[in-house]
């Protein structure tokens, strides 16, 4: 559409400049036909007419140009040709037609004027020779493409401390480039200067960029454990993109460990520190949960076991059960029994966890890896909700009343996870009822956060409703533990 009406302009453009050819060919019989006898009238509007011709022309010139080799080589190529060089192609046919004009319209000898300021030329040259250079140095990048205004170059800068500067390209002109740093610095590079840097353009050949997060872990550690918590942390940082996949590399061994890197793609480099700076807090997090320390700078000669024995150990899984709101009333005896007798369940990546609208009694600690959450639309089509990363957990409701599953729950990565059936919480609450109904007022808390999360809470529903609600789950908790011991209590729920 653009294009079409350049072509419409430019045939506008090529009448005119026919109309004032025609009218320069019969201008006396023109200057007849209006009766035209002064001869110094005659002159003016001879001069008039020769300006337009040349004018007009220029800018027929200009509009072919645009057209033909800017606007419709950018269609072809997918990106605009650069500013500067427009201007340059401007410039040129606007200094061809102002000598023509001095020549062919006011008689000006050309080659006496260049002859006599060939002294002024030099003068003038040897005063702005860089500024030439800059001009012609930004010429050349524009038409190289090396960079381009919005693009993230990294350039170097002997003279910082950090040897180079980070920034975005803001503006180029035909002196110099202008970039805005993250620290809100604007840095003006002459264009002669950017032409003899090196340059690495985060923004090419696409916006998308690799970054990585390296750190090191002790010898001791199995890979398939690093590979699978350090692909589940950054699988877990928002805005780092799923595809290309992350990678997970093993670099070196050393005297600090074994050195890992973990390398993932950002969308736009604008994104670069926030996104790379989550990507380290989530490798943390997740190393923390798994009860594995980084590698420091050692000297000293230890004795170590496996370290795979050390995933049974008590503190972990106590740090597990401790993020769970409702084992906060349970005190350290009874923690100790839960902790004996959970199980220690693996999964691989796709795999199903659990099932929406299938029977449960057990709830589930994710220990490491990713996990996503799915609920059913109207339509039966699997909607994301949510993810669940180490230290988090779900399938409580299931676990406490035996409600069927409200969600799916598929794996990510390769995940480890714990899983707390009902019948080591049984015993439990036998030996202490009172820890029933504070639960109740804890799962009352998480099932309106959760239905506010979903938007699936009704917001007309009853405030009396809601604060029954704790009431009720503690009468679906006593039917689902005591139903088939007592019968009174399954007659009383009924």
């Amino acid at each position: 559409m653009v294009i079409r009406k350049e072509i419409k302009r430019l045939g506008l453009q090529i009448f005119l400049v026919a109309a004032v050819i025609v009218v320069s060919e019969y201008e006396n019989t023109v200057f007849l036909l209006l009766g035209l006898t002064n001869s110094k009238l005659q002159q003016l509007l001879d001069t008039l007419i020769k300006l337009t011709l040349w004018t007009s022309g220029g800018w027929l010139i200009y509009g072919a140009i645009d057209i033909y080799l800017v606007k419709i080589q950018d269609k072809k190529q997918g990106y605009a040709t650069p500013k500067l060089v427009k201007d340059i192609i401007k410039a040129t046919i606007f200094f061809v037609i102002i000598l023509n004009i001095l020549s062919n319209v006011f008689k000006v000898p050309i080659s006496g004027l260049i002859a006599g300021s060939s002294v002024v030329a030099a003068v003038v040259g040897f005063a702005i020779t860089r500024m030439i250079s800059d001009v012609f140095s930004g010429a050349a990048l524009s038409i190289e493409r090396a960079y381009s205004v919005g693009d993230w170059l990294e350039i170097e800068a002997p003279s910082r401390k950090k040897r180079y500067i980070t920034g975005e390209v803001v503006e180029i002109n035909w002196r110099a480039t202008h970039l805005h740093t993250k620290a809100d610095e604007l840095v003006v590079i002459p264009n002669s200067e950017m032409a003899r840097m090196r340059i690495i353009n985060f923004s090419k050949p696409e916006r998308h960029y690799r970054a990585e997060v390296q750190l090191h872990v002790g010898h001791t550690v199995p890979s398939d454990r690093i590979k699978r918590i350090l692909l589940a942390a950054v699988r877990g940082t928002p805005e780092i993109m799923t595809k290309p996949a992350p990678k997970i590399t093993l670099l070196r061994f050393d005297s600090e460990g074994v050195l890992w890197s973990a390398r993932f793609w950002v969308s736009d480099f604008t994104h670069n520190r926030k996104v790379v700076k989550a990507a380290h807090e989530s490798v943390l997090r997740h190393f923390q949960i798994a009860g594995i320390d980084f590698s420091y700078p050692t000297v000293e000669m230890r004795n170590f076991t496996s370290f795979s024995s050390g995933l049974e150990k008590t503190p972990v899984k106590e740090k597990l059960l401790k993020r769970i709101e409702f084992f906060e009333f349970f005190n350290d005896a009874q923690l100790a029994v839960i902790e004996s007798k959970m199980i220690k369940r693996s999964f691989k990546a796709k795999d199903t966890i659990i099932k929406q609208g299938d029977e449960g009694s057990s709830l589930y600690i994710l220990f490491e890896g990713l996990i996503h959450i799915f609920v059913k639309d109207q339509g039966e089509k699997e909607i994301f909700v949510a993810q669940v990363e180490p230290g988090q957990y779900f399938g409580e409701m299931s676990l406490l009343t035996g409600q069927p599953r409200s969600a799916t729950a598929r794996a990510v990565t390769e995940i480890e996870c714990f899983e707390i059936s009902k019948d080591i919480l049984s015993n439990l609450f036998a030996q202490t009822p009172e820890l029933m109904e504070k639960i109740s007022k804890v799962m009352a808390k998480r099932s309106e956060m959760l239905a506010r999360l979903s938007q699936v809470e009704n917001e007309t529903k009853p405030p009396e409703e809601k604060a029954n609600l704790a009431k009720k789950i503690l009468q679906q908790m006593k039917y689902f533990f005591y139903a088939d011991e007592d019968s009174s209590i399954s007659e009383s729920i009924k």
